[in-house]
């Protein structure tokens, strides 16, 4: 998951780093819970950088 360092979630998720994600598809559903890691480290955000994030994050990583 990725999302902009200085959006609302992020800024949740650095007060309260609890999350969970569901997702369904016919018969079948998986939870996910955990917590949250804010990564403001560019190298290690290089290496989780994907190309289709250029739609979202224009000016790169």
């Amino acid at each position: 998951m990725a999302t902009g360092t200085n959006s609302k979630k992020t800024g949740h998720f650095k007060n309260n780093p609890k999350a969970s994600v569901c997702c369904h598809a016919g018969c079948d559903s998986l939870s996910l819970l955990g917590n949250v890691s804010v990564i403001s480290d560019k190298e290690v955000k290089h290496s989780l950088w994907q190309d289709w994030f250029i739609e979202h994050f224009p000016k790169g990583v």
